[in-house]
């Protein structure tokens, strides 16, 4: 009897994880925390990986200048792939020079975002990995698995 009480107990947490996984999204991508603003203010360029692949894959012979800088005011300078800019993913490898506004922002209060507010609207998504905080965002189709990384230099 016990053996059918655990069992059944063990079913239950499996769909009750189940269930919250398939609506937040892999915990180990989102981050749980609402990161401050010393969190994001700062200077990010792509990690090692994400540098990588601008050049081999998207061709983009200035990927050592791609970066975004926060400002405490809430202003924001960045040089982006091409690629951030379009559905497909598509590199024409060229950057693009953006400013605008910035903010933490969730739709939730599970999933946090950087939501950039220039002559259009981004987002970067937000994870948290282990000890910092990555910014990130899908190249192309999110169900690709393809991103591009930012960290924040020290």
């Amino acid at each position: 009897m016990r053996a059918k009480i655990a069992l059944a107990n063990l079913v239950i947490l499996s769909w009750g994880l189940a269930i919250d996984l398939s609506l937040t999204g892999c915990s180990s991508m989102q981050a749980r925390k609402k990161p401050s603003k010393e969190d994001i203010v700062g200077t990010w360029a792509p990690d090692g990986k994400t540098l990588e692949y601008l050049k081999s894959e998207g061709r983009y012979p200035d990927s050592d200048e791609i970066k975004l800088t926060f400002k405490n005011d809430g202003d924001f300078e960045s040089v982006l792939p091409d690629w951030f800019f379009n559905l497909e993913g598509k590199s024409f490898s060229t950057t693009r020079s953006i400013s605008g506004k910035w903010e933490v922002w969730t739709a939730n209060d599970r999933v946090w975002e950087i939501l950039l507010s220039y002559n259009a609207t981004s987002r970067l998504h937000v994870r948290w990995d282990r000890s910092r905080y990555i910014l990130y965002s899908f190249v192309g189709d999110p169900d690709n698995d393809k991103t591009m990384d930012f960290v924040r230099l020290r």
